[in-house]
């Protein structure tokens, strides 16, 4: 539909003009350190394949079991920032790790690792801390293949570890590591914020984006906490205001479902249950009897668009990524319908004459901000834009003037509006240059005037 927001873009590692990336993560440079290499070894009385670093010390052992490496007692300073025994920091020692535990995720020993064997170890309870992250990073990898077919071999691996690609997988692998500390807050103490709202491997940048939007209203912090309620066994049932009749019930989340799914920045676990609930949400609809037809319809697309014709994914959260052909995700979490504002960029179904006459764009949207509606905004597949914005100074130094990369199939949040500026929230927590460089320091934050919009944007959502 023209002028609607589009879902979160894949980027593609084949890509010219683009970063490789996992998912809707955008991979970008980050430290390099060396440590592993293998030797064969009998340890506890069991023939494995041991791991160690270039002093020695052993850092893990493979025995006979499936799937299962036995953790060593002391890591050392060098991994004191791990946690659960998590010592896999390294982007050539994850690929070690994979290939030598492949015939383990290859459950059909095809010698390929496809969706659904991934989707298995996502979302097994029972996977260490190693056995998750190994997941967890093949599920953003296979994804950046872009093909809902894509199978992943032993020997494809080694891509990962040449130089134009290896610091962006160590971004990843970092980002992964760090979520491990997810929970077990289902809410974190302080007051929720839009930018502690961050996008994991799912391509749902709309429903993160109006879930940042919702965040940012004055009146719902309360309404987010009363949205999920904890159960003895462990799971939670999610009650969405704009479908107070339907309860969503999930299961506690896996270690793998932490990891690649979307988070917040205080650890907390809301932000995860929401989307595994939406998900679920959206599975729900499909099978119903008033949702059948809507589900043909999305699979159809999903067919014509991106080449997979599925049923749904053993990871529930991942149909929250059918959210971004409707508003479904604002009428949820508002409990109101919206209303989407065409704009030109990208738009070749906008209507200049229409738009000369109706009530200008910016004057809709400054009256929605004014009145704390949520508000999205979306770029349409196509170029990108390229926004003269202010952004964050690094390190709480003074904001500054630089040029910033919209990039196209996603959407933003508004979180703010002040005398004519609009600040707007990517949740993928950063953003990139002109170049595509990634820009520290600026936590996903920049802002431009708001007649700027319509140069850069192909279409706003308001809550009514």
């Amino acid at each position: 539909m023209a002028g609607d927001e589009s879902k979160c873009e894949k980027h593609s590692a084949s890509s010219s003009n683009q970063n490789p990336g996992l998912g809707c993560d955008i991979w970008q440079p980050a430290a390099k350190t060396n440590f592993n290499s293998h030797v064969k070894t009998t340890a506890a009385n069991e023939t494995g394949t041991a791991v160690v670093d270039s002093s020695g010390t052993l850092l893990a052992l493979k025995l006979d079991s499936p799937f299962k490496l036995a953790a060593p007692k002391d890591l050392g300073a060098r991994d004191q920032g791990a946690r659960n025994g998590t010592h896999l920091t390294d982007i050539k020692g994850l690929v070690d790790y994979i290939k030598t535990n492949f015939a383990t995720i290859d459950t059909d020993g095809n010698h390929l690792i496809d969706k659904l064997e991934i989707e298995k170890a996502i979302t097994d309870p029972k996977l260490d801390s190693n056995q998750a992250l190994a997941a967890a990073f093949l599920y953003y990898y296979r994804n950046s293949l872009a093909k809902d077919s894509a199978t992943l071999s032993a020997d494809g691996l080694n891509a990962l570890t040449k130089p134009d690609f290896e610091a962006k997988a160590q971004r990843t692998l970092d980002k992964l590591i760090k979520k491990e500390q997810l929970g077990p807050n289902l809410f974190p103490e302080q007051s929720i914020t839009p930018e502690s709202i961050i996008q994991g491997a799912f391509g749902d940048c709309k429903f993160v984006s109006t879930l940042s939007a919702f965040a940012a209203k004055p009146d719902s912090d309360e309404k987010l906490r009363q949205m999920i309620q904890s159960n003895p066994d462990g799971s939670y049932t999610v009650k969405f205001p704009g479908d107070l009749g339907h309860p969503v019930k999930v299961g506690a989340l896996t270690l793998g479902e932490k990891m690649i799914g979307s988070s917040s920045s205080d650890d907390a676990m809301f932000v995860s249950v929401l989307e595994k609930a939406y998900g679920q949400y959206r599975n729900d609809k499909r099978t119903s009897l008033d949702g059948a037809l809507n589900g043909i319809i999305e699979t159809g697309k999903n067919a014509l668009h991106e080449g997979r014709f599925s049923p749904n994914s053993l990871i529930k959260a991942e149909a929250a990524n059918d959210g971004d052909r409707d508003n479904d995700a604002m009428k949820l979490l508002t409990g109101r319908d919206s209303e989407t504002v065409s704009l030109p960029k990208n738009n070749p179904g906008y209507n200049h004459l229409l738009a000369a006459i109706a009530q200008p764009a910016e004057v809709e949207i400054a009256n929605a901000l004014k009145n704390h509606k949520a508000v999205t905004l979306g770029l349409n597949p196509g170029d990108p834009s390229l926004v003269f914005a202010t952004i964050p100074g690094e390190n709480g130094a003074a904001s500054e003037r630089k040029a910033i990369t919209v990039h196209a199939n996603h959407s933003y949040s508004v979180i703010g509006y002040d005398h004519n500026l609009v600040t707007i929230y990517d949740a993928h927590g950063s953003l990139s240059g002109k170049d595509n460089e990634f820009l520290p320091g600026t936590n996903g934050k920049f802002q431009i005037r708001l007649d700027q919009l319509k140069y850069y944007f192909s279409g706003v959502s308001i809550e009514d």
